[in-house]
């Protein structure tokens, strides 16, 4: 029989959910008054009536159809309806065959909610309730009208008509059994379900989780509220929560558990041997079926608060070994430099007199001196090289151990820029470039910096005329009367960078690519520094490039700066 009642419940329906279980039960009942119908036939034939009987068996064979139409449409909404609506015709057709009020039929309306129950809700079940109501005051109605419904006293009849409405009324019964032990199953074994799976959450979870009273006594405690605690589970049940948190009493934790949800606090806990360990507790109210509490998650966070704690002095501790490294730096650098200079000026010295020599009359003493010029020049190209990598080392370790000031001075723009690109300008010519000076309109005075702002355009037009061979390069500058700042711009025909290189191009020690460096030279310093010179001019830099086409780098600098600190005004954004 359950094998023959699932082939009708539709495959879609969840395989635990009420609606497979309220199908089956649907399934059943109509199989009940299969089993029904044919008897009812029987009687009908036995009190003399052939048109009852052909009514209960065209009833029948039609509710047959409904575990089909269950099947085909996969909805209860549509067989339940047409069952109902079969039995609501077979029942009214007999009521009024046999007497309207005075047949006994009539009565049997009443079975049209209960039927409802089994495929829908109370709902629908009220609905039909009305149907029954409405139909006998349509039967009232038709006798208060004078309409006289057949009505036959035959004792064969009336005992068809009794046995017949005992056995709808058994097969009814039958179907609202099977609907309370169905559902009742079901909800017991939900009930079991969800708290199998509630016990096993508690079990299982990592933090320790407390039932608290309104007293603020423990209720329940999981095993890892007994762990966390060092106590044994049944040790913490009845205890107050100030014996176990002592930062906590029962009203702070009522009243944190009325507060936000989620909402967690830091508090000191005690474990059995009276070791005060921090923990984080988050609070919850519970409420429902007539108890009140608080419900306590507790979490040890002493290895976070130890981990903490060693990132602290881990951090400390690098900063301190950065700032003694950049102090090293700045020292060292300062020792190297006294001697480099001193090589510098030595190797350039003996080329002087090399070449007061070699302007003697004498030819001989001429021929051996000239010889040395080579070596001489190279002492000092390498010399120079060395002084200008750790001059860029010196001022990156001041910058990072904040030490790097400004000398603030009034000068004329124009002039600064016209020297910077006379300075400039040799190094295009190298690589068969051209260097070009844009001004826009009257520049006139910077109380700046003037050795770092040199140092920065000279910077940018140096990176401009290494990576460009036979190109324009073109220092452009504005003054921005909004902001009181002046615009620089160097702009490039070289060979530009990708995105990937620009991410990286204000990275220390680095350059776009190896393949660069080896060709081009440099530590990767350069920008680093010239970055930080700009935000120390109150400024900043952005750089926009294509590869092949070339780059340009926009630079703003305050016109006017505090002496030793960063002119705090607002500017406009550069353009990317």
């Amino acid at each position: 029989m359950t094998t023959l009642v699932d082939y009708f419940v539709p495959a879609h329906f969840p395989e635990e959910g009420l609606q497979r279980r309220q199908a089956r039960i649907a399934v059943q009942s109509v199989f009940a008054l299969l089993g029904w119908g044919p008897i009812a036939c029987a009687l009908y034939h036995f009190g003399g009536s052939p048109a009852a009987m052909w009514a209960v068996a065209a009833a029948t064979v039609t509710s047959a159809l409904t575990p089909f139409l269950l099947k085909w449409t996969g909805s209860l909404n549509i067989a339940g309806n047409f069952l109902i609506f079969t039995l609501y015709a077979l029942f009214t057709g007999l009521s009024t065959l046999f007497g309207g009020l005075h047949a006994p039929p009539v009565n049997w309306l009443l079975l049209m909610p209960v039927y409802s129950l089994l495929f829908f809700n109370a709902r629908t079940a009220i609905v039909w309730m009305v149907v029954a109501f409405l139909t006998w005051s349509g039967f009232i109605g038709a006798e208060v009208l004078g309409h006289t419904f057949p009505y036959q006293l035959d004792p064969r009849l009336d005992l068809a008509h009794r046995a017949v409405g005992v056995l709808g009324l058994s097969s009814m019964v039958f179907a609202v059994i099977l609907l309370k032990d169905h559902l009742q199953g079901w909800l017991v074994d939900t009930v079991r379900a969800t708290a199998a799976e509630t016990r096993a959450v508690l079990e299982t979870a990592p933090d320790g989780i407390l039932t608290l009273d309104l007293e603020g006594r423990v209720l329940n405690a999981n095993n890892a509220a007994a762990r966390i605690l060092g106590r044994e589970r049944d040790a913490l049940l009845n205890r107050p929560i100030e014996e176990l948190v002592i930062s906590l009493d029962a009203r702070q934790a009522r009243e944190s558990a009325a507060g936000a949800f989620g909402l967690t606090e830091e508090h000191s806990a005690l474990s059995a041997d009276d070791r005060v360990f921090p923990a984080e507790i988050a609070f919850g109210a519970l409420e429902g079926s007539g108890r009140q509490g608080v419900v306590l998650v507790m979490r040890d966070i002493t290895e976070r608060k130890e981990a903490d704690l060693q990132l602290r002095q881990a951090r400390d501790e690098a900063i301190e070994a950065s700032l003694a490294k950049s102090t090293f730096l700045a020292n060292m650098s300062h020792e190297l430099r006294t001697p480099l200079n001193a090589v510098i000026g030595y190797s350039e010295m003996l080329m002087e007199e090399i070449q007061l020599m070699s302007q003697e009359t004498d030819h001989t003493p001429q021929q051996r001196v000239e010889g040395f010029l080579p070596d001489l020049r190279r002492i000092r190209t390498a010399g120079k090289h060395l002084l200008m990598i750790i001059s860029d080392i010196l001022d990156l370790s001041k910058i990072e151990a904040g030490k790097m000031t400004t000398h603030v001075e009034p000068f004329e723009t124009r002039t600064l820029l016209d020297e910077i690109c006379d300075t400039a300008r040799p190094l295009a010519e190298k690589n068969a470039n051209t260097l070009s000076l844009e001004v826009d309109g009257e520049l006139g005075q910077m109380c700046s910096d003037a050795t770092k702002v040199r140092q920065v355009l000279f910077n940018l037009l140096s990176n401009a005329c290494k990576f460009t061979r036979e190109g324009q390069i073109s220092l452009r500058a504005r003054r921005c009367p909004e902001s009181d700042q002046l615009l620089f711009e160097v702009r490039d025909t070289g060979i530009g960078m990708s995105p990937e290189q620009l991410e990286r191009v204000f990275d220390a020690f680095t350059q776009a690519d190896t393949s660069t460096t080896r060709q081009f030279g440099g530590t990767g310093l350069g920008l680093t520094i010239t970055r930080h010179f700009c935000d120390l001019l109150g400024g900043d830099i952005a750089i926009s490039s294509t590869p092949g086409e070339g780059t340009t780098v926009r630079v703003r600098m305050a016109s006017s700066l505090q002496a030793s600190a960063e002119a705090e005004r607002p500017h406009e954004e550069l353009p990317a």
